[in-house]
Formats: C-alpha cells, structure tokens, sequence
C-alpha cells in the first residue's frame, strides 16, 4: 500500500495541494511573487500619497506663515508711512504759517519804505535843499 502523504515529514512539497493551498482562489492565474508585488506597489503608491499629502499640508504651513509675515511688515510700513505723512502734513502747515507771515512783514516793510519815499521825495519838495 502506498503511504499516503499529509503534507507534513521530510518531503513536505509533494502532497501539499490538498491540504495548503499554495495560491489564493482570488489570482489563481498570478503567482504569489506577482500578487506580493501588486500589494506591495499598491502599498507604495498609498505611502506615497500619505508622504506627499503631510508635506503639502507642511508646506502651506510654511507658505501661510511666510505670507502672515508679509502682512504684517506691510502693515507696519504702511504705518510707519502715515505716521511719516502725518508729520510732513504737520510741517507743511507750520511752514505755510510762516510763509503767510513773512508775505505780511515784506508787505508791512514794502509799505513803509513807500510811504517814506513819497513822504521824502513831498518834503524836498517843499524844502530844496541845495545840494544839486
């Protein structure tokens, strides 16, 4: 009678169709290096995608951040701007004080010195003197 193997001792390959089967009902037409590299490449391609997603969301962190920043120096320089025409405005108006001050005083001295011509050229007129 022939032993009849179980798939267990020391030539364990030769029944162990029945009893272990060596591929899944689902890929019986792969083998299981083809099957282990579908799983794997498949595997991969999610741990890519995990990767990549993490360091997008990193990387408009950075990008986030890196524009609040932008915004805020600007809004500063746009501050110290105002603050800068604030203070020319302010000076500007100083000046123009001053300007319609002085534009008084030349035409105070203006009128003076006028009137002291025509009061001196009316009293060498009443008085010659001689000198000519």
């Amino acid at each position: 009678m022939a032993k009849q193997h179980t798939g267990f001792g020391s030539d364990h390959t030769a029944g162990r169709a029945g009893l272990f089967p060596t591929k899944p009902a689902a890929a019986a037409a792969a083998s299981w290096p083809e099957v282990d590299a579908v799983a794997t490449a498949a595997e991969c391609v999610d741990q890519r995608r995990f990767r990549r997603r993490i360091s997008n969301r990193e990387s408009t962190r950075r990008f986030r951040a890196r524009k609040q920043r932008h915004l805020d120096e600007l809004r500063d320089s746009a501050a110290l701007l105002e603050r800068g025409n604030r203070d020319l405005a302010a000076q500007c108006t100083v000046r123009k004080g001053a300007v319609v001050r002085g534009t008084k005083i030349t035409e105070f001295i203006t009128s003076t010195i006028q009137c002291f011509l025509m009061t001196s050229s009316a009293l060498y007129a009443v008085f010659p003197l001689g000198l000519r």
